[in-house]
């Protein structure tokens, strides 16, 4: 299995596990469909929104940051964005969407949650 597809399935997992956690949020599975889509036609594509977006935030997931979630304002981080597109919106309505329940989280969640997002880093950062 390539790097690429590794990262793609660890997305998909993570992305399977916030649809368990919160089976109410439609974002979650419209993510789901939307990822599985844009593999089909370019498997790489992921990856490089993935970067795209986590280059902001990077030093707060690492560092397992609570006020991330709690506090920023993801505002200026969309309309400062080069290229402000769906793709970037859908990613801030996904935070947001986690700002909304991170609260209400059990701190097993929260440790799942930052668990996959710093494995998506680190493998994402193996691949040139």
């Amino acid at each position: 299995m390539s790097l690429v597809s590794a990262f793609n399935k660890l997305l998909e997992n993570f992305n399977n596990e916030l649809i368990k956690t919160f089976p109410e949020e439609n974002k979650f599975k419209t993510l789901k469909r939307a990822i599985s889509t844009v593999n089909k036609f370019n498997h790489k594509k992921p990856l490089e929104l993935f970067k795209k977006y986590i280059k902001n935030c990077r030093d707060e997931i690492t560092s397992r940051n609570d006020n991330y979630f709690m506090k920023k304002d993801y505002t200026k981080d969309i309309i400062s964005s080069s290229e402000l597109n769906n793709n970037t919106d859908n990613a801030f309505k996904l935070v947001d969407r986690l700002k909304h329940y991170w609260s209400e989280l059990s701190d097993n969640n929260k440790t799942v949650i930052w668990d996959y997002l710093n494995s998506l880093i680190k493998l994402a950062d193996r691949i040139q």
